[in-house]
């Protein structure tokens, strides 16, 4: 018994070019333009693509099953990551606190010793002054003295 390219396409769900493509690669004959499918033939098309179909199935539900299991797996991973990532930063951010004030200290302490040098370099520099001034006031005083000497007779 034969049976139609149209029937065979409509309960397969494809195309009639694509069941004329089966046919051809089954090697069935073509008589006035149209394949001769038999039932037997369209039955063992029909059987494997129902076998596929729920193959198909099977492969999809695992699919799923295996992606959701990801999922979850991914969401853990995901969350320890960011929970070890959180924890890295707070003891970065605490070192570096640290570091900070120990810095600040250190600044303060070598700011209060620059201090007490620049008032001791400060005194000294007065007293050379006075010194100065006093070797200029002598100076002065000698060279009156000497000119006040040129001119007596």
């Amino acid at each position: 018994m034969l049976v139609n390219i149209n029937d065979v396409a409509k309960r397969l769900k494809i195309t009639n070019r694509a069941v004329q493509n089966k046919c051809k690669n089954a090697g069935l004959k073509k008589i006035g333009n149209q394949y001769q499918i038999t039932y037997d033939t369209a039955e063992k098309w029909y059987s494997e693509a129902q076998e596929t179909k729920e193959t198909k199935q099977n492969r999809s539900s695992d699919n799923y099953r295996t992606s959701h299991r990801r999922d979850k797996s991914t969401s853990l991973l995901f969350w320890i990551s960011a929970l070890v990532g959180a924890t890295a930063v707070i003891i970065l951010y605490l070192n570096l606190d640290s570091q900070i004030k120990e810095t600040k200290k250190e600044l303060h302490k070598e700011r209060m010793e620059h201090k007490t040098d620049v008032k001791e370099l400060q005194k000294k520099v007065d007293s050379q002054k006075d010194i100065i001034s006093t070797k200029e006031i002598e100076i002065q005083r000698l060279k009156l003295k000497d000119s006040l000497r040129i001119f007596k007779p």
